[in-house]
């Protein structure tokens, strides 16, 4: 960052205007305009008269346009008239103003699919006047942040409390920041590089996963064998076939019921906890006082590295291998605490409980209703195919690196996407100019 820049974001985070800039609705520089949408997008309402388009599209916040097939793996409106649904043509723009984390105003986006297709009619279909339908400068601006400012001022959710109603003026005066021609395509061009690193990062990061499921399936004995379809040189055993309460003691921790969670302490950790860290997504926290954990140990015993939980409830069989002995406790029947063994190599453990073998049996016990239930007592029983110790350990520790490189991926993943964002807010606000 140069020291310019640098003097511009300290003004303007003392919410002063730098000289040269102007602000209404967004700051900009005094040589860009600022136009209402009306100026580049024309409303479009043609209707699917007679069904004749088959192919409904979604707008979503995170995948942008795509076939309702993909999104959902079918077309939830392929038995409906879909005569009142607009019609969307290529490079058409869908605004949807269902609000969600990734779009809390609600997304807008341009269909890059090739394709022409249908949507809901609570979605608003714009299409581009000519001289703005290759735009790659709008394509940014509306995926960014920018217009949000004015979205806020007119903000009025509806009755669920998760859709925005926005009237068709109101859209249709959402200002544009404008600069001119050769800098927008210089500001387009920057952030297009940006999404080739994050396309790159994207692809690595899918085959890595796509190598570890492969891996998942043929690493372990399937189909009633005695050995795996991929072993490592210098094992040629017979695997055993045992059951895992045979192996390690398996337990459930003191009941706490949630009048005793703080908001600080001793983590707690529940079903979604478990699954949250699994798929790498975010949810609210819990905790409990250091008054009544070291209470509770006492009769439950700690959680120790190596130690894994295994969902009980709701998402059932999803396990979590405990990092290290920082004092953690967990929700009883919610998770399944096995406790690490000597027989048994807790990487080892906690990749067979990742393995396809493992989720097949879980279906196969799985109870019929509502909510599925995996107890202490399935769990011992369930079975487990054991090579020798060495091997187990040579498993679990090449599963270990696999995650590792996983995670990095993940990591460098956000990154990049965080100085794309980071990016967006310089270069659509010119507090970062382009060159020619």
């Amino acid at each position: 960052m140069t020291e310019e820049v640098a003097k511009i974001l300290t003004v303007v985070q003392d919410g002063v205007v730098p000289t040269g800039y102007t602000k209404v609705w967004h700051l900009m520089p005094e040589d860009w305009e600022d136009i209402p949408l009306s100026y580049i997008f024309k409303k479009k309402g043609q209707k699917n008269k007679g069904n004749k388009v088959k192919t409904v599209f979604t707008n979503s916040a995170v995948n942008g346009i795509i076939p309702q097939s993909e999104y959902f793996e079918k077309d939830i409106a392929n038995s409906e008239n879909t005569e009142g649904y607009f019609v969307v043509d290529p490079l058409d723009y869908v605004y949807n103003p269902r609000i969600s984390e990734n779009a809390p105003y609600g997304p807008f986006k341009r269909n890059d699919t090739g394709l022409t297709g249908i949507v809901s009619p609570l979605y608003t279909v714009l299409t581009p006047r000519k001289e703005f339908c290759d735009s790659k400068y709008l394509y940014y601006y509306l995926e960014s942040a920018q217009w949000h400012k004015y979205a806020y001022s007119i903000a009025n959710c509806g009755a669920r409390f998760d859709r925005m109603n926005i009237t068709d003026d109101e859209l249709m005066r959402l200002p544009i920041v404008w600069p001119a021609l050769a800098e927008q395509e210089r500001i387009a061009e920057i952030l297009k590089q940006c999404d080739k690193v994050i396309e790159l990062c994207e692809k690595k990061l899918a085959e890595t996963q796509k190598l570890k499921k492969t891996c998942l399936r043929r690493m372990f004995p399937e189909n009633g064998a005695k050995t795996p379809n991929l072993r490592f040189l210098g094992y040629t055993n017979e695997w055993e076939l045992s059951k895992i309460g045979m192996h390690a003691r398996v337990l459930s921790a003191a009941r706490v019921h949630k009048c005793e969670w703080t908001s600080t302490g001793i983590p707690f950790f529940r079903s979604s906890d478990v699954v949250s860290v699994y798929k790498g997504t975010s949810n609210e926290k819990a905790f409990i006082s250091v008054e009544l954990y070291e209470e509770l140990i006492k009769t439950s015993g700690k959680l120790e590295q190596g130690d894994i939980l295994v969902t009980g409830g709701g998402s059932i069989g999803i396990p979590y291998i405990v990092p290290d002995d920082t004092p953690l406790y967990s929700k009883d029947a919610d998770l399944i605490w096995i406790k690490k063994s000597k027989d048994i190599d807790s990487m080892y453990l906690f990749a067979y409980l990742e393995s396809a073998i493992f989720r097949k049996y879980i279906e196969s016990i799985s109870h019929v209703g509502t909510i599925a239930h995996y107890t202490i007592e399935q769990v011992k029983a369930t079975p487990i195919e054991l090579p020798s110790h060495d091997e187990q350990v040579h498993i679990g520790d090449f599963f270990r690196k696999l995650n590792s490189l996983i995670e990095l991926y993940e990591r460098e993943l956000e990154e990049h996407k965080l100085h794309k964002k980071a990016l967006m807010q310089l270069l659509l606000t010119g507090v970062v100019r382009t060159k020619a």
